[in-house]
């Protein structure tokens, strides 16, 4: 696509459509602001009369502009036809997109996005780039004397980190016993229900506020559990809070959603009896399918 003022090139109509309006303006008004610049009249004075600047500016002076001016967004002004002598592939109509692409042409990109947008393959055996990187800071770490200067913080105030990892645990264990925990934090929903012994309880998500709401229709006595028990794996000792305690039955009830290997380890090593409630079971207490003989046949040693 050619315009036929100025004779530029373009790919899409699109653009060529955005250069019109600008250029066929300047084409049409050209002789009157050239006589009001000949009177003696400053381009402020062009400007009042209400005449766009852009074109007054072209106008004046013409193509020969500095190298500053050039590299304005006016795109009107930076007219031509550019290509690239290294690819040989690509041409611009744009000189301030020509000399961004010879920038960088031929070059791989880098981690630190000084040539372009990262890629997530890339990798110190497979870019060379990377590689280099790697081995410059680990040059300049070494003349520093210091492996990692995070790591090394983390050791001189271990001592403190220590302090106050043992002051948390100690609040938390007091709010355990007294049932004084607030539970805060995710992205799942909280609620505030009254279970059958009057007290009002925090519960995270539908699922335990349906339970719930079914349980009050039945009558059973229940309460929010604030007992812990202990379950080990590879890298030590944890704890396990089961959701629900219900006294008629004397069980705990787990709402449980998605299982995965913690929660499979925790169901292996919980000696006392327990209802594993999931999405097939909430489906017909939401459907009025659900009674307490099927609950019954949850309950497991």
């Amino acid at each position: 696509m050619k315009c036929n003022f100025c004779n530029k090139i373009f790919k899409n109509k699109g653009n060529l459509k955005e250069h019109l309006k600008a250029c066929t303006y300047i084409f049409k008004n050209k002789k009157k602001i050239l006589k009001l610049y000949k009177k003696g009249l400053s381009i402020r004075q062009i400007i009042e009369l209400g005449y766009r600047r852009y074109a007054i500016i072209y106008c004046i002076k013409g193509k020969s502009r500095n190298k500053k001016e050039a590299t304005k967004n006016n795109s009107f002004l930076r007219t031509g036809h550019w290509k690239c002598e290294k690819c040989n592939k690509k041409e611009f109509t744009n000189l301030q997109a020509y000399l961004g692409h010879k920038s960088h042409c031929g070059k791989e990109y880098d981690i630190r996005g000084n040539w372009g947008t990262w890629s997530k393959g890339k990798t110190k055996k497979n870019n060379k780039t990377i590689a280099k990187i790697g081995k410059e800071n680990s040059i300049r770490l070494k003349k520093l004397g210091k492996q990692n200067p995070w790591l090394n913080w983390r050791k001189k105030n271990k001592v403190k980190d220590l302090k106050a990892r043992e002051k948390q645990s100690e609040t938390m264990k007091f709010q355990y016993k007294n049932g004084t925990r607030k539970l805060g934090g995710g992205f799942v929903k909280w609620f505030t229900i009254k279970s059958t012994c009057g007290k009002r309880t925090r519960i995270q998500g539908t699922w335990e506020l349906d339970f719930c709401k079914w349980m009050n229709k039945n009558k059973l006595n229940w309460k929010k559990n604030n007992k812990r028990f202990e379950y080990f794996h590879l890298k030590g000792v944890s704890h396990y809070l089961p959701d629900f305690w219900i006294d008629d039955f004397k069980c705990y009830v787990e709402v449980k959603g998605w299982w995965d290997k913690i929660s499979i380890l925790k169901k292996q090593q919980f000696k006392e009896k327990i209802a594993y409630i999931e999405g097939k079971q909430i489906k017909k207490i939401r459907e009025n399918n659900f009674c307490i003989e099927d609950f019954k046949k949850l309950i497991v040693l």
